[in-house]
């Protein structure tokens, strides 16, 4: 069972995905800016390989342990 509070955040995730995505945001790119050294390198390689959608693997990096730290 999700707990409620973990599902806000992966709905969050989606929205603000979606919504970054549109002004054009790519989610590997973001995710080297904004976290450094602190981004773990399968994080990285699976954003810019993954094939879901760039909305959806933004969505999955703001979840990510690293994001969720910060």
């Amino acid at each position: 069972m999700v707990s409620d509070a973990l599902m806000h955040r992966v709905l969050w995730g989606l929205a603000v995905g979606e919504a970054k995505y549109e002004s054009g945001v790519e989610p590997a790119d973001l995710a080297a800016s904004s976290l450094g050294a602190y981004a773990r390198p399968g994080n990285l390689d699976g954003a810019a390989a993954c094939h879901d959608p760039p909305a959806k693997r933004l969505a999955l990096l703001l979840m990510s342990p690293e994001f969720q730290r910060r």
